[in-house]
């Protein structure tokens, strides 16, 4: 298996914007990493997932000002949460 190109978003600004994600087509799905941090692992959505996330973005329906690591911490630093029952029958 060949790895995944990834892109960096056309937002960032040659790398020097402090919020830059990039994407990779994998065989499940469409990846989202940090650009900044990438050995800190990505996210995997499916396609219908990540068109929902994209179409939610650029109608300014995502949250805001959350936090989403306990304690302000980071993907790194965050323990793993635990699976629900019913994570695997969700839309996303």
């Amino acid at each position: 298996m060949n790895p995944p190109i990834w892109r960096k978003s056309s937002r960032s600004t040659g790398g020097t914007s402090e919020q830059c994600v990039e994407l990779a087509q994998f065989p499940n799905g469409i990846a989202i990493r940090d650009s900044k941090a990438p050995e800190t692992g990505h996210l995997t959505l499916t396609p219908h997932a990540f068109a929902t996330l994209l179409a939610q973005s650029k109608q300014d329906e995502l949250p805001h000002g959350e936090k989403p690591w306990p304690d302000g911490g980071s993907p790194a630093t965050a323990e793993a949460p635990q699976p629900s029952p019913t994570a695997s029958r969700l839309p996303i």
